[in-house]
């Protein structure tokens, strides 16, 4: 467990990353969620983001979030927003498990550790389209479509995103964000919310990104589970032309 290869590796190597980067995201939520952002997002992309992923228009901002940033700010702003009632249960699961994408510099530094970062450009691209690809299916079939449009207890559902037909779209969704700027408590709330989020990251997280990356990086190193995972792949990758098709199926 404390070997330097599993979990002495990730206590050294990981963990202090993402220490700095939930304090730099817990800090800087508010200002994504509490300033209008996503109200005036919201508005310009529902026409685009309600018939292609079943989803809000806000709910672009969570994709943005991750790709720039990590995905772990995409979950807890889909967490928070679930709870404040602006998502019901079945479109924050869609959110959580088909827009918190791998941001893009942390796949920049996989593929630099594995010395093919000159194949970042073609990688995140195919990374993106699949992604979006799923977003549009998996909402339309189960287990997520059967999740039900309900929100989260004790939470007073949203209004609509909705754009009265005297208002452009860009208009009302400045109305919609101002409204929302000045609703904030300044910055005695913007700090103590930060803070919030940071502790709920660090204690929330952390302990289980070491106990589920410790198990996974032994059992990887001492077993031969993922070989023989990997094996069904095998054959399609070797049909694709992979070079190191069994290496590559683990």
């Amino acid at each position: 467990i404390w070997s330097e290869s599993t979990g002495g590796m990730l206590l050294s190597d990981l963990i202090p990353g993402l220490l700095v980067v939930f304090l730099l995201a817990g800090l800087l939520l508010p200002l994504l969620v509490d300033f209008g952002l996503l109200e005036f997002c919201g508005t310009l992309m529902t026409r685009i983001m309600r018939p292609l992923f079943t989803l809000p228009g806000r709910a672009s901002i969570n994709c943005m979030a991750s790709w720039l940033g990590d995905g772990t700010i995409g979950v807890m702003m889909t967490s928070k927003q679930y709870e404040s009632g602006y998502y019901t249960k079945r479109e924050a699961a869609v959110i959580g498990t088909t827009f918190t994408a791998v941001s893009i510099t942390f796949s920049f530094i996989v593929l630099s550790n594995v010395r093919l970062g000159h194949l970042f450009l073609p990688f995140y691209a195919t990374v993106t389209f699949a992604g979006m690809a799923a977003a549009v299916i998996m909402p339309r079939i189960p287990p997520l479509s059967r999740k039900p449009d309900t929100y989260s207890p004790g939470a007073t559902p949203a209004e609509e995103e909705v754009i009265p037909t005297a208002w452009s779209p860009w208009r009302w969704g400045l109305r919609q964000a101002v409204g929302k700027a000045r609703q904030h408590g300044g910055a005695g709330s913007f700090l103590r919310d930060g803070c919030r989020n940071i502790i709920d990251l660090w204690i929330g997280v952390i302990p289980i990104v070491m106990a589920i990356g410790t198990l996974a990086v032994a059992i990887a190193k001492f077993t031969p589970v993922f070989k023989w995972l990997g094996w069904p792949f095998v054959p399609l990758l070797q049909l694709l032309g992979i070079p190191e098709a069994e290496a590559a199926s683990q």
